[in-house]
This record gives structure tokens, C-alpha cells and sequence, in this order.
């Protein structure tokens, strides 16, 4: 995997579609995969970013059990991301 690309989300339910859908919509000529980190949003984040999943094999969906802040998204993130070079949206 060349590229690793991760999206901490809390809260971010009328944006989250929009910011997957122009990451995924990325022509490489390389593997890259984007992991996005839902940070048990009150809102429906985490749906969207579920609803999405199906279509987009290379999109990884974690979800924190609980809260834990960027700090712990951003932890998880890392852990879980598997390319070569990382790339953050914020």
C-alpha cells in the first residue's frame, strides 16, 4: 500500500459525505486506501460514513467505543493505516 489517507470525524455529518466522496474520487496510479475515524459522533456521521462503505472498498471505517478527542482518533488512525506515506484531512 503506497498511500494511507486519514479523516478524524466528530460531528461532521453535513460535511463527511462531500469529504470522502472528493478523496475517493482521486485517480492514482498507485494503491491507496482512506480510513476515516468516527469519534462517536452525537449527529449521524457515523451513518453517512456507513452508508458509503459498501461502494468504496478501499475506504476502512473505524468507530471509537468512546469519545476519545483527536488525540485518540488521530492514535487510532495511525495504528490502523498502512501505506507507505500517510496524508491527513482535517
Amino acid at each position: 500500500m503506497k498511500l494511507s489517507v486519514i479523516i478524524p470525524a466528530f460531528k461532521f455529518a453535513a460535511y463527511i459525505q462531500e469529504c470522502l466522496l472528493s478523496v475517493l474520487a482521486q485517480k492514482t496510479t498507485f494503491d491507496f486506501e482512506v480510513l476515516v475515524c468516527n469519534d462517536c459522533s452525537p449527529d449521524n456521521t457515523r451513518d453517512v460514513i456507513r452508508y458509503l462503505e459498501p461502494a468504496f472498498p478501499q475506504l476502512k471505517v473505524l468507530d471509537n467505543t468512546s469519545n476519545t478527542g483527536l488525540i485518540g482518533s488521530m492514535a487510532n488512525l495511525l495504528r490502523a493505516a498502512r501505506g507507505d506515506y500517510i496524508a491527513y484531512v482535517s
